[in-house]
């Protein structure tokens, strides 16, 4: 067994069948097969975080070139290139991290998943993502996440990105008292106003718009500036944005408006933690009650935590217990009411790394070692793949 998962990219049920076949001889571990490139940004999800692999095929020069996009936003995803030999030198220039020529060899596809499992045993895995919604609104979900993201950036020496993806305007910017010179809206608005083609969504271009506000700690803002226009963002951009963090950070957090669309599900679906904000009140249950009822619905692995905020159990019809019997999720936090964040946050005053000794980053410190438990940070990889190339375009022996 290989110490990662394979989706197989771009094959016809021809290529499919053959490829399955060798994988399977040489035990590496095939978890689904995915039309394209583009459409595996925002599909492909291992189980338990674990390391993935894609072996594609790219049997014309366009094909070649979606492989370039691709490892721009998911660098640490090694591409085995299955290619004709009219491609072979535009799959390495493109990025393919390892190239087998057609008619594919089985020994060659061995030392090709070698060369990776090799180069990729220590890679770091991608970021979890953290996705923090409100189940009514004025229930502090805004104040939660980011006390939340400051005190995941003092676990371990994470970085971690805060970032509010899903809405033209946000919050954390004036919240925060920061004044980025791009958000979100920059980065997902087209290129130019009289086509419809977005700015490319690669490294460079991202950290142009995040904002230290803290150690280890940046920011990814919503629309703060009035005379920015805004409209809708695409769902397929936001997707393809969130894939791209996921590779720049040890964690990212999501402060996700509960607008109940596609995008919303989709994006609490795709998150390895949903943090659901709520107080003692029926409405709240109710939400909660349907968005985890949607949740158990959907494929993939999450856990699910409810923080009461505010917490007051003197209501004995609304404690932590009896709402854990009405609300299926995996972990029920009540959190102290604080009176004193609550006025710095109503006043504009908060701050990323708020005291340590109020009850509330207390509270939140506690919950956010608990979400890292398993999540420890691990060396960056060591690239070594020369030997094998040199002999594929006939150096060496």
């Amino acid at each position: 067994m290989y110490p990662f998962s394979i989706f197989l990219v771009n094959c016809d049920a021809t290529r499919q069948h053959e490829l399955i076949g060798v994988l399977r001889r040489l035990q590496a571990s095939v978890l689904r097969s995915i039309p394209s490139l583009r459409q595996a940004l925002f599909e492909c999800r291992p189980a338990g975080n674990e390391p993935v692999a894609i072996v594609g095929c790219f049997d014309s020069a366009e094909d070649v070139q979606a492989i370039r996009q691709f490892r721009r936003l998911q660098p640490n995803w090694p591409v085995i290139a299955v290619v004709p030999q009219s491609q072979l030198v535009g799959a390495m220039r493109a990025g393919a991290t390892q190239v087998v020529v057609t008619p594919v060899q089985e020994a060659d596809f061995r030392e090709a998943l070698a060369a990776i499992a090799e180069q990729f045993a220590l890679a770091r895995r991608a970021a979890q993502v953290v996705s923090v919604t409100g189940a009514t609104s004025g229930c502090g979900a805004t104040l939660i996440a980011a006390i939340l993201a400051s005190e995941l950036a003092r676990l371990d020496n994470r970085h971690v990105i805060l970032g509010e993806p899903t809405v033209p305007r946000g919050q954390l910017a004036a919240r925060l008292a920061v004044k980025p010179d791009y958000t979100v809206v920059d980065l997902l608005r087209p290129a130019d106003a009289a086509r419809t083609d977005r700015h490319e969504l690669d490294a460079t271009t991202i950290r142009r718009a995040l904002v230290p506000i803290g150690e280890r700690l940046e920011l990814l803002a919503g629309e703060y500036r009035s005379s920015i226009p805004t409209s809708p963002l695409p769902p397929a951009g936001v997707l393809e944005l969130i894939s791209a963090l996921r590779t720049m950070a040890d964690v990212v957090v999501l402060e996700v408006p509960c607008t109940y669309d596609d995008v919303f599900f989709t994006l609490l679906s795709r998150a390895e933690q949903v943090v659901l904000v709520a107080e003692q009140r029926i409405p709240a249950i109710r939400t909660m009650q349907m968005i985890t009822e949607i949740l158990s619905q959907t494929e993939g692995e999450r856990q699910v935590h409810v923080l009461l905020n505010r917490y007051d159990p003197s209501l004995l019809g609304f404690t932590g217990e009896k709402i854990h019997e009405l609300v299926p999720a995996d972990t029920i936090h009540p959190l102290p009411n604080d009176p004193a964040m609550n006025e710095a946050a109503n006043a504009g005053l908060l701050q990323p790394h708020a005291p340590a000794s109020t009850p509330l980053v207390r509270a939140l410190r506690s919950f956010a070692q608990r979400l890292t438990q398993d999540q420890a940070p691990v060396p960056e990889p060591k690239l070594a793949f020369l030997n094998r190339l040199a002999r594929m375009i006939g150096f060496g022996s």
